[in-house]
């Protein structure tokens, strides 16, 4: 079992599908390919002059002084990574308030009595506010009558249920985690 720097050299042996000949490569960990052992001729190795090109241009920038400079110091990359966690954080908490605010409204489209404004439609007039308001009959009473203290103002005035003119319906797939 041959290894070079702990990595395992594999031998593959094959036939030539023209002349049947037996072929053995190698692998070859050092320049990241293969080697021929027996039963064939390199003829090119496209891996090998690409592998030279790079490394010629990574000499060729060392030597010009180019990249030393892209070296980045732990301190900056500990600054960017917190920056970046900063960046996470806040955009979970917005998305967390998003989902609770979709959850309320949904809430409140299932069960209108649960919405902020419901509990003045809901109250009915005691007998003193019927009496203060121009003895109104309880049919007379609407939540309006709640805001304005005679039918006067209450017909020149008139507070529609913002709840019913634009219900907020959301598809909640789109906000699924």
């Amino acid at each position: 079992e041959e290894k070079y720097l702990d990595i395992r050299i594999y031998r593959l042996g094959f036939k030539c599908p023209h002349c049947s000949e037996r072929i053995f490569l190698r692998t070859d960990p050092k320049s990241r390919g293969y080697l021929v052992e027996s039963g064939a001729e390199v003829v090119a190795a496209p891996w090998s002059d690409r592998m030279q090109k790079t490394r010629e241009e990574a000499t060729q920038k060392l030597e010009d002084g180019e990249g030393v400079n892209d070296v980045v110091t732990p301190d900056e990359r500990i600054q960017k990574n917190q920056s970046i966690q900063e960046d996470t954080d806040s955009l979970y908490s917005l998305r967390s308030k998003l989902i609770a605010r979709h959850k309320r409204i949904e809430r409140m489209n299932r069960n209108p009595a649960t919405t902020p404004h419901a509990r003045y439609r809901a109250l009915p007039l005691s007998k003193q506010q019927n009496q203060r308001n121009g003895n109104l009959s309880t049919k007379q009473t609407t939540p309006a009558s709640l805001f304005f203290h005679s039918l006067k103002a209450q017909q020149e005035r008139e507070i529609h249920d913002v709840a019913t003119q634009f219900p907020m319906r959301f598809n909640w797939s789109s906000f699924s985690r």
